[in-house]
Parts: C-alpha cells; structure tokens; sequence
C-alpha cells in the first residue's frame, strides 16, 4: 500500500451528522426512507443496513488497523509515560512493541517475523492517527542531573534561593543577580544538506578537521540581561594571538595544558572585565608603582645619611688677581662637625649625591626657582632651574647654540 493514497471513487462523501438527521427524520414520520435518503444524500441501503444495526458512527473505508482503538490509546499513554520518565521510545522500540502486544495478544497480522517489529507503513499511519504525538531529537541528560531533578530536590533549591535574596535584599535588584555557566563547542563546521549532481557517489566538504577540537566557554549574565564578554579556554600551553580574533570586547582566551576541559586557576588579569574596572585597576598599579619608587628614593636617602659623614667642604669663588673677570680660583674649606647637618639639601636633587661627590671648578650648589629643590650646576642646563623644571624652550635654546 503507498503511503500517501489518493482516493479515485466518490464513495462514503456523508457525515455523520448527515447518517443520524436521516435516521431521526425516518423516525419521526417525515418522508420515506428514499426521499430522505436523496434529502441527506446517504444510500438506501446504507441507511437501511445502519436502522437494523444500530450503528450510526462513520468509519474509513478500506482494511482496518491491526490494534483497535482501545489498544492504540493504551500504547499512546505507555509512550507518554516512558517520555515523561525520561526514557523516550525510538520509532525503532515502538515497532518492536506493538509486534510483541499483537503476539502475546494472538491478534492476526502481517508484520515482519524475521525483523520481529512493525513496517514503516504502519508506522506513519499510526502517527497520523494519533497527531498528540510527535518525532522530536531527544538531548542527553546525565543520572545526576535527572535524579537532582525531582519535586523535593527542586523545592529545596528555591527556597534556599529565597532566603539568600531576602537575606542580601536582592528582590528587587535584578542587576545584581548573576548567573555563571560554562558550555563546550567543537572548532569544526558541520556541511549539513548540500545541493550536488543528482547520482553523485560520493559527496565530502572541507573541514578544519574531521573530529573537531572542543574548548570551553564561560558565561555570565545578570537577571537584566547584562552579560560579561565571554572567557574562552583552549587546550595547549602558548597562547596565540589569533585565538582572540572576533571576539567581543573585553573577552579572554586562557591556556589549558592537558584539555579544555581542566580546572583552569583563572587570575584577576584573565578574567573578563569591564572597561571603568580595567581602568581603575591600572590607575591603581600606577600608584602603587609611584609609592614604591618614592620608598625606594629615601630608602635610599636614609642610607646615605647612616654612612660615615665626611667633613662638609664649602666651595667659594674668588677671583685671582692676575687673572681675567672670566677665570676664578677655588677655595676650598673644611667645615667643622658642627656645621654638618642632615637637611635634604646636601643632596643632589637629579643624581641623589652628597655636595662633595661632584669635584671641580663647576660643582657649585644651584637651587631652582621652581620646586625650591638644590642641585649641583653640572647636574642641570639651566642656570634658574633643575632638570626637570627646564622649560622646553630654554633646552631648545641652549640645543641650537651648542
């Protein structure tokens, strides 16, 4: 029998509705039984054959299914049963069990005895029947998570979420609940359906590979639906950087030794984050990088002051006699130990040096109009400021003169 047949005759064209108005009518004296059969448009005999019987419910024409309707019904609840259960019945199993319920019922048929199961014409005229029921692709569902699935285990769950909400006020702060979950996704495109030359023996895409790598990738997204950009982990040591092409702004890739699937130790810097919260964070390491820099500056200052002190030696410029007004002599002087103090200006401000670590005629102390600060003259270009005071154009000056 095909599958899908297509009446040719114009036998059986009344209703139901039709067959019982007839019988009600014949019953109520309204005509004859052929005046009211040409009336409803129902055969004589027909309706004769249905007044004796008692039958007034239609039915298709042609051979009648193996299982009665009693039967079917039965064998749709089980289905919806085992499908509520978790244990969904193939087209393959539902074959195999209406061949072994017409066997154990003794009820005549023609399925297959070797294969011991139901045709596919049987099949499809079965599902027409029943339209409840449907082919769907059934997903994978592991024991833990079904059996973490029951009434009390779910009622558990939300009251304890309840009383975390209610505990840190969050009813009513949907952007401050998030929800954290991982997924895992195969680097290799699959070709589905494609379109060849009819007859073609063999039909192969390219793909990256035939089995395909799998990473994972980390999600989160709060109850507003504000989401972070994702953090993907790739299976290897060294990190390239095309990993990261496309991905959105803010997104991390991280370094699985053995396989995507580790327990990756993520740290703050692989974590995605947002724009503001990267800026804050490097504006923190600048300023805790510019503390340790001035630490270290007088750290180093207290250990000078801890050394050995030498006798301060004065510097005065006096000019000699037989000399020009462009020559000077050095006189030096030797302080006593009363006149050695520990101000911050026996230090140079450029190179950190005592007064007396400078030697010659030019080492004479040079305080900047600016920050106040003293410096050796050879320490500096300008004769009013320190090297980092200098104005720009005064360099420039002193540059295109030299």
């Amino acid at each position: 029998m095909p599958r899908a047949y297509i009446r040719r005759n114009v036998r059986v064209q009344w209703s139901e509705e039709d067959l019982r108005n007839a019988v009600s009518d014949i019953h109520g004296g309204k005509g004859s039984v052929r005046e009211i059969s040409r009336t409803y448009d129902v055969p004589v005999r027909t309706l004769r054959r249905r007044m004796r019987s008692g039958n007034l419910n239609k039915v298709a024409l042609g051979r009648k299914s193996l299982l009665s309707m009693v039967q079917e019904t039965s064998l749709v609840k089980y289905i919806q049963n085992m499908a509520s259960h978790g244990f969904a019945l193939s087209a393959h199993d539902i074959k195999k069990l209406s061949y072994s319920f017409a066997i154990q019922q003794n009820i005549p048929h023609n399925f297959n005895t070797e294969r011991k199961r139901a045709g596919q014409d049987w099949f499809l005229a079965f599902m027409r029947r029943h339209p409840e029921l449907a082919v769907r692709k059934a997903q994978r569902m592991s024991t833990a998570r079904a059996k973490g699935m029951t009434r009390q285990e779910c009622t558990q769950y939300f009251e304890l979420l309840g009383n975390v909400l209610r505990e840190n006020n969050l009813l009513n702060k949907p952007q401050n609940i998030f929800s954290l979950d991982e997924t895992g996704l195969q680097l290799n495109n699959n070709p589905g359906k494609v379109v060849v030359t009819k007859g073609t023996k063999m039909v192969n895409c390219i793909t990256s590979a035939e089995k395909g790598e799998t990473i994972s990738v980390i999600t989160c997204v709060n109850a507003e639906g504000s989401f972070f950009p994702p953090c993907c982990i790739f299976k290897g040591k060294n990190k390239k950087k095309k990993f990261e092409d496309g991905l959105p702004p803010g997104g991390k890739v991280v370094m699985g030794e053995k396989s995507a699937y580790d327990q990756v130790a993520i740290d703050e810097n692989n974590m995605p984050e947002t724009i503001c919260a990267k800026r804050a964070k490097e504006e923190v390491k600048r300023t805790k990088l510019k503390q340790k820099e001035e630490r270290k500056k007088t750290q180093s200052i207290v250990e000078h002051r801890n050394k050995t002190v030498v006798p301060k030696k004065k510097t005065k410029k006096s000019p000699s006699p037989n000399s020009s007004d462009t020559e000077t002599e050095v006189v030096t002087q030797e302080s006593d130990d009363s006149e050695i103090d520990t101000d911050e200006s026996e230090f140079c401000a450029a190179c950190h040096g005592y007064f007396y670590d400078k030697k010659g005629p030019k080492c004479d102390w040079l305080q900047c109009v600016t920050c106040l600060k003293w410096v050796h003259e050879i320490c500096t270009q300008s004769d009013k400021f320190c090297e980092e005071c200098t104005p720009l154009s005064e360099i420039a000056t002193k540059t295109k003169s030299h």
